[in-house]
């Protein structure tokens, strides 16, 4: 089952009822947007109570769900329609016992000539699948008499529509009359809603949420200066005038009324009797204002006042006033004037007749010329207002410096930057001082700078670099020792900057200006690498001797016995060279030791035992510089 919360408030929107009934073709809905004046009814349905005290209704009422002829406030629960409603302020009405009445009483104390308004928000409770899709749909009548039973008006609704199957929301709307007559001698009205449905088998279920009554009347303000909402700047010139149309009223009264706190209170505008008011000149701030009205004979009584639409007048403030924007500029550079807000349109003056419409003013280059007082006018959504800039030119800085300086380890060297205004140099890291054009550099190693002039609204910067030119050394490497007819490397290295590089003697090697050459000469020789720094920071040498042997080194004879001496037979060749395999054969050619280690030695035995005294072959493996493979085989003696 399906709770349903309504809602019970009185719709004003957009129909216009003017002296009568609603249009026929409205299904008397009563979407009325004329003024009204105060609510004489409002009538909810609070939770139940005896119909007498307040209404009448031919419906009998009920605690529980109501049968056809009665009415509830309780709690209901349709089985058939799904339904399940609760609601305090709802008067459920089960018509299926045919017509009769659902609601009538008696206004008293209206007034004659007036024009009244009677409403009721009403929904229906069936669906189009309910009673085997024979549903009846509720249909009203609305009467409005006078206390001698004449019909002041009358109109009935169409069939109330019936929701879909699958659509949980119930269709409701207001209902009734938007303009009822009251004949001069009316003092009382007599409402009435009637259910006009036919007898059903099946429930005719509605419920009424509210009764609305109300004087109302097309009255309405209009201006000279805007629609219904007028928007000035505060220094608006003419005249506000608002003008009223009461024109439903024969013989009417009225007051102009004014409000300055957004409608909570309203006070009578005194010395205003006619139709048009013309407003007092309005500093800033936001008015209300409404006409009241009635017919004369009428106008003592609360209850047949009409309240107009209100207008409401807002007067806007000038932004705040900005002090004038200061410009420094260089001479010979590009400015740009450029206001702080957006605006509809931009009015410029300047020194010498200058005028512009343009959003900004470009100064491209600044001269003397152009100095001086900018004003721009400008326009918000509802005011004109100014802002202004004072442009002054100042003689460029004309910063000139070198942009790197070379100084020897060790020593200092002075910056020099020339032009007009103040200097800085930045970081400060290794200068004597920051601020003046020409610091003393002394630190030890090299620094990026920038130096910036400035003259008042004029600066410029430049980069300087200062390379420390490190002292240089040099290390020839460690002498060197090959076999006749191989080339070597030479190991050497430097340290610091280098500006030129060579060796000598300028004999037998590959590149005399490589820290790393290659050379083999003939026979022992003396290198000599010399290296100087640039800028006559010093230089360095450093010698390295390469000497050369026929052939390697292989001993012949070797004794195991532990004493200390020669007790492995081992090939220990020059810097360069690695002995990377080794294998020993006995006389048979039986192989009795292999090593494929580095720098491999033999003990002199063979699976763990001391061998004979005798002479015993060897093949040996060995790599030269640059990977060349040598290989040597021989015999040695071993003695016991």
């Amino acid at each position: 089952m399906q709770k349903v919360i309504t809602t019970y408030t009185l719709r004003l929107i957009t129909l216009v009822c003017l002296y009568g009934w609603c249009s026929p073709g409205a299904n008397a809905q009563a979407r009325c947007e004329d003024p009204v004046g105060p609510l004489i009814l409002y009538e909810t349905f609070p939770a139940y109570r005896l119909p007498d005290d307040v209404f009448a209704t031919s419906f009998v009422p009920t605690a529980n769900c109501p049968r056809p002829g009665q009415y509830s406030y309780s709690e209901c629960i349709f089985n058939k329609a799904g339904i399940n409603y609760n609601d305090n302020r709802t008067m459920l009405v089960n018509a299926a016992n045919g017509p009769g009445i659902v609601y009538r009483r008696t206004i008293n104390g209206v007034c004659g000539d007036a024009n009244y308004m009677f409403t009721s928000l009403i929904t229906s409770y069936m669906d189009d699948q309910y009673c085997h899709k024979n549903a009846v749909a509720p249909s009203f009548t609305f009467i409005a008499q006078n206390q001698n039973g004449d019909t002041l008006a009358i109109r009935s609704t169409y069939a109330l529509p019936l929701r879909t199957a699958t659509d949980i929301k119930f269709t409701e709307d207001t209902y009734g009359m938007c303009n009822i007559r009251a004949t001069p001698q009316t003092t009382s009205i007599i409402l009435t809603i009637t259910s006009d449905s036919p007898q059903s088998e099946c429930d005719v279920m509605f419920a009424i949420h509210n009764v609305i009554f109300a004087a109302t009347a097309p009255i309405f303000i209009s201006a000279n200066r805007g629609g219904q909402d007028i928007n000035l700047c505060e220094d608006y010139t003419g005249d506000i005038i608002l003008s009223a149309s009461v024109e439903p009223f024969k013989y009417p009264a009225m007051v102009w009324q004014q409000s300055f706190d957004t409608g909570r209170t309203w006070q009578d505008v005194a010395g205003v009797p006619g139709t048009e008011y013309t407003l007092p000149h309005l500093a800033s701030g936001t008015y209300l204002y409404r006409i009241q009205a009635s017919e004369a004979k009428n106008f003592g009584s609360p209850l047949c006042k009409i309240n107009s639409h209100r207008t409401t007048v807002t007067i806007h403030s000038f932004p705040p006033q900005r002090p004038p924007v200061v410009v420094n500029g260089c001479v010979n550079r590009a400015v740009t004037l450029n206001p702080a807000d957006a605006s509809e349109t931009y009015l410029w003056k300047g020194p010498g007749g200058f005028t512009s419409t343009s959003y900004e003013v470009a100064f491209r280059p600044l001269q003397y010329k152009d100095t001086g007082i900018y004003s721009v006018k400008l326009k918000n959504a509802w005011c004109y207002y100014t802002d202004s800039f004072t442009v002054n030119a100042y003689l460029e800085p004309g910063l000139t410096v070198s942009s790197s300086y070379n100084v020897c380890e060790g020593e200092t060297v002075q910056l020099n930057a020339s032009g007009n205004g103040a200097f800085a140099w930045k970081p400060a890291i290794g200068l004597t001082a920051t601020n003046i054009p020409n610091p003393v550099f002394n630190g030890p190693d090299s620094v990026k700078y920038k130096v910036y002039a400035a003259n008042t609204g004029c600066a410029d910067s430049a980069a300087v670099a200062v390379n420390v030119l490190k002292k240089v050394t040099v290390d020839a490497g460690p002498d060197k020792v090959f076999i006749k007819g191989d080339t070597i490397e030479l190991t050497a290295s430097v340290k610091g900057t280098v500006a030129s590089l060579t060796w000598s003697p300028p004999i037998y090697i590959n590149d005399i200006y490589a820290v790393t050459p290659l050379v083999n000469p003939p026979g022992t020789q003396l290198y000599t690498l010399t290296a100087t720094s640039p800028n006559g920071c010093g230089n360095s040498t450093d010698d390295v001797r390469v000497i050369m042997f026929n052939d390697i080194y292989i001993p012949n004879a070797f004794s195991p016995n532990g004493d200390g001496n020669n007790d492995v037979f081992r090939v220990q060749p020059f810097t360069d060279y690695l002995v990377i395999h080794m294998s020993i054969y006995n006389r048979w050619g039986k192989i009795i030791y292999n090593s494929n280690e580095v720098s491999p030695a033999w003990d002199g035995k063979f699976n763990g035992k001391l061998l004979s005294t005798g002479a015993y072959i060897y093949y040996i493996e060995i790599t030269g510089p640059h990977g060349k493979r040598i290989t040597r085989q021989g015999t040695v003696t071993l003695i016991r």
